[in-house]
C-alpha cells in the first residue's frame, strides 16, 4: 500500500496510473471530486488514505477519521463513514436505506481544545434549578425544565434528580449562584423559590 496515502493529489495522480476498469474508474473520479469541494473549503488539511480499513464492518463507502496531528502524537478524535446496509438490520422489512454516520471522542477532544485556551474558564450559572418535590414528579420536571428552555433565548436550565432534601438542594443553589428554584409538585405545578 505504499504511496497511497498522503497529500490528496498525490495519491489520486498515483492510482489514476494505475490499470483500472471502468468501475475503478468511476469510483476514483468520484473520489476526485469529494476532494475537491472538500479542499474548496481550506479549513482543514486533507490527507487521503486508501489503505484506511475500518474494522466495523458495515461500512460500505468512504471512511474517514478527524485526527489532531502534533508534534507530540497524533490523535484520532473521531471517526465514520458511510453505510447502506446498516439501516436494513434494523427496518422492519430489511429495508437499505444509504446513510453516513460518524463518532466524535470526547475525552480527546477536551484534552485538544485544553491546550489551546479556547475553553471557557467557568461555566455561567444557571438561571434555574428545577427541582420535583418527589421521585413522582420527576416527569413533570423535565417537561417544565424545557417549558422554560424553549420560553426565552438563552435561559439556563438544571434539574435537581438526586433525591436530595429541599436544604441541601437550597445550599447547592446558592453556592451555584443560581437565580431561582421551581419546586415541582407531583401534579405538575411549580411553586418559584427567588434565590438573588
Amino acid at each position: 500500500h505504499h504511496g497511497f496515502a498522503g497529500p490528496s493529489a498525490d495519491v489520486l495522480q498515483k492510482v489514476s496510473s494505475l490499470d483500472l476498469d471502468e468501475e475503478q474508474r468511476q469510483a476514483v473520479n468520484n473520489l476526485k471530486s469529494l476532494v475537491e469541494l472538500l479542499e474548496s473549503e481550506k479549513k482543514f488539511p486533507l490527507i487521503l488514505d486508501l489503505s484506511l480499513i475500518q474494522t466495523i464492518d458495515y461500512y460500505t463507502g468512504i471512511v474517514f477519521e478527524v485526527v489532531n496531528d502534533t508534534e507530540s502524537q497524533a490523535r484520532v478524535l473521531g471517526r465514520g463513514g458511510r453505510y447502506d446496509q446498516l439501516l436494513g438490520l434494523y427496518h422492519p422489512q430489511g429495508e437499505n436505506i444509504p446513510g453516513i454516520g460518524f463518532g466524535l471522542s470526547i475525552e480527546d477532544l477536551y484534552q485538544v481544545l485544553l491546550s489551546t485556551q479556547q475553553l471557557p474558564q467557568e461555566t455561567p450559572a444557571s438561571d434555574w434549578l428545577v427541582a420535583p418535590e418527589t421521585a413522582s414528579a420527576n416527569a413533570a420536571a423535565f417537561v417544565y425544565a424545557q417549558k422554560l428552555r424553549d420560553s426565552t433565548d438563552l435561559v439556563r436550565v438544571e434539574i435537581d434528580l438526586g433525591g436530595r432534601d429541599a436544604e441541601a438542594i437550597r445550599q447547592y443553589a446558592s453556592d451555584r449562584g443560581i437565580a431561582q428554584i421551581a419546586w415541582i409538585k407531583a401534579d405538575g405545578s411549580p411553586k418559584i423559590e427567588p434565590l438573588r
